[in-house]
C-alpha cells in the first residue's frame, strides 16, 4: 500500500474513533450501587480507546524495522481526529476540566498510536 494511501486510511479509521468515544462514555452502564462503579467506567473507557489505537497503529504499520521515523505522518493522521476536538474543546470550552478530559483523551491516542507502531516495527525486526 502507498504512503499516501496508508495516510488517507488512518485519517479514516480515526474518524471512527469518535463514535467509539460516545459509546464507552455513555454506552457502558455500570450500576452506581457498586462502589468503584466511576472508576470501573473510566478503566473500560481507557482500555477500550487504548486498544483501538494501538491495534489500529499496529495493523497499518506492519512490516517496517523504521516505522516510527518512517512513517509518522500515518500516526498522526490516526490521532488528528481527537487531537483536533481536545484543542478546540481547550480553546472554546468554559469548564476546564472536560476541556483537560478531552485533552488527556487525545494524549492516550497518540500515546497508544506510537505504542501499537513500536510494537509493529519490534515485531518485524525479529
Amino acid at each position: 500500500m502507498s504512503k499516501t494511501k496508508r495516510i488517507l486510511l488512518a485519517f479514516l479509521v480515526g474518524l471512527f474513533s469518535l463514535p467509539l468515544l460516545f459509546l464507552l462514555a455513555e454506552g457502558v452502564a455500570i450500576p452506581s450501587s457498586i462502589p468503584a462503579a466511576e472508576l470501573i467506567h473510566r478503566g473500560i473507557f481507557i482500555f477500550g480507546m487504548g486498544s483501538y489505537f494501538l491495534i489500529a497503529a499496529y495493523l497499518l504499520s506492519q512490516r517496517d524495522p523504521q516505522v516510527v521515523r518512517n512513517d509518522w505522518p500515518t500516526i498522526v493522521a490516526l490521532s488528528l481526529t481527537l487531537t483536533v476536538t481536545a484543542a478546540i474543546a481547550l480553546a472554546v470550552e468554559p469548564d476546564k476540566s472536560a476541556a483537560m478530559e478531552a485533552a488527556g483523551i487525545a494524549l492516550l491516542a497518540v500515546a497508544s498510536s506510537f505504542a501499537g507502531s513500536a510494537l509493529a516495527a519490534r515485531a518485524a525486526r525479529h
